[in-house]
């Protein structure tokens, strides 16, 4: 709690300097002249993909779709406030409840799903920095790889975690930590019962969950007035989410706008267009995911009827 209390102010205070820099005027300004049109469609498309990873989630954990597409929405909404977006691991919790898995194999599951974003999210950023480099100077070709680093170091990570047994020795060693080894093998267990055909389905659905998502930022560009190829969008996703990966702020908040900042100014546009573009993009993932928070009030109803009973 503390850490997430830190990470938001320095969030916020990143923010504000941003803002500062580029005058919240502009950022105004350019709210004020969105084609609500345009931000609609989005909202449409953006529930699409959640569509298609709540059927990657349905892939490897039996269940009912709507409550595995419910649990999967409220993982994104709580995710959000969180560093590293781990607040997304409610959903293994909430799909516990719903189905015959239990929470420390739900965890596995999402962890190798997740494994497998990042190792497209590695390969879809080395496109797009191949696709950029055009317009990149040498001295921010730093700042393209640091992007690109993060999502090789989670991959390797969860790799080492699921199909080793260094995180189990490392734990057995850690008096305090010993009794987390049951679950982590619980994970394993999980994981390993994925066949090859899963894996190479799951990675199909990605890559198409992608191309939506690169169509959904479009629609968003366009309800800003902002003229911007398809290709363009296609590439700047998987560099901006990455970074909203990086353990520092809550969803990268600050950094991920920053990083959007300098990205658009690469392709053309000002530093104001680049931030309010991904404000935009993420308020149109809370408006959608927060339908997800059903799911919660589900949970909540279910407790206090237990708690009558008792």
């Amino acid at each position: 709690m503390k850490k997430n209390f830190i990470g938001l102010v320095i969030g916020i205070l990143i923010m504000i300097f941003l803002l500062y820099r580029i005058g919240i005027e502009n950022i105004v300004s350019l709210l004020l002249k969105i084609k609500l049109e345009y931000f609609i469609a989005a909202l449409f498309v953006y529930f699409i993909v959640e569509i298609i990873a709540a059927l990657i989630l349905k892939i490897v954990i039996k269940g009912k779709f709507i409550s595995i597409l419910s649990s999967h929405m409220c993982g994104m909404i709580l995710s959000a406030p969180t560093p590293g977006r781990l607040g997304y691991y409610y959903t293994a919790y909430s799909l516990s409840k719903k189905t015959k898995h239990s929470t420390s194999e739900n965890i596995g599951y999402l962890t190798i799903i997740q494994g497998l974003s990042f190792l497209v999210k590695v390969f879809l950023c080395i496109i797009a920095i191949i696709y950029f480099s055009s317009f990149i100077l040498p001295s921010l070709m730093n700042y393209f790889i640091i992007i690109s680093v993060f999502p090789v170091l989670f991959f390797i990570g969860i790799i080492l975690m699921l199909y080793t047994k260094l995180l189990n020795k490392i734990l057995r060693k850690i008096t305090l930590l010993s009794h987390l080894e049951k679950y982590i093998e619980n994970m394993q267990k999980a994981v390993r019962t994925l066949t090859k055909k899963k894996i190479l389905i799951i990675l199909f659905l990605q890559f198409v969950g992608w191309s939506i998502i690169g169509f959904q930022w479009l629609l968003v560009a366009k309800a800003l007035n902002i003229n911007i190829e398809l290709p363009k969008t296609l590439m700047l996703q998987p560099l901006l989410t990455s970074i909203m990966f990086i353990p520092l702020t809550p969803s990268g908040i600050g950094v991920a706008e920053s990083g959007s900042a300098i990205l658009f100014n690469i392709i053309g546009f000002s530093s104001a267009i680049g931030v309010t573009f991904l404000l935009l993009q993420r308020l149109s993932a809370i408006i959608v995911d927060s339908f997800g928070l059903i799911d919660l009030r589900i949970h909540k109803i279910k407790l206090e009827k237990v708690k009558n009973k008792i």
